[in-house]
């Protein structure tokens, strides 16, 4: 795999991560209008990364047919 892919999605995830543990304190001690926004943003986060994943995967397996590697 790609190094600097690999080092990219893992900065991501720790983002993902930090923001999450944020997002559960604001839910659980803030106000829930404030925490049903970072919801939603957390979700949209999500579904970020698992495109970017998802895209790459797919753009490998397209390149190894290409080559002739299977």
């Amino acid at each position: 795999m790609d190094e600097l892919f690999i080092k990219f999605v893992r900065g991501l995830l720790i983002i993902m991560a930090l923001f999450g543990a944020g997002m559960t304190l604001v839910i659980i001690w803030g106000d829930q209008v404030i925490g049903l926004r970072m919801v939603n943003a957390f979700s949209s986060m999500f579904v970020g990364v698992l495109g970017l994943g998802s895209g790459y995967l797919l753009g490998r397996s397209h390149e190894r047919k290409e080559n002739g590697k299977t």
